[in-house]
């Protein structure tokens, strides 16, 4: 399985971002987000999902590597906007 967010308000740029926990090794995750201006990382419990707040407007793709602290990892690009 790939990452992937889902938009889940249309009133506010907030996303859910999804991967494939058996990927992953480990009781917590850092996922990191790269695009060509910018570099951002979540950190949070390894449960195959999160949730994310984007400036408002935003619209890009992401690509965003979540690993494992045990190790293991689930990458893909993500669309915002």
């Amino acid at each position: 399985m790939a990452v992937t967010a889902s938009k889940i308000s249309d009133d506010r740029d907030v996303y859910s971002i999804e991967y494939d926990k058996d990927a992953v090794s480990g009781d917590t995750i850092k996922a990191t987000f790269s695009n060509p201006g910018d570099k951002s990382v979540y950190a949070g419990l390894n449960d195959g999902t999160f949730i994310v707040t984007v400036e408002k407007g935003y619209k890009g793709t992401d690509e965003v590597l979540v690993e494992g602290n045990v190790g293991g990892s689930d990458e893909g690009t993500v669309t915002f906007g």
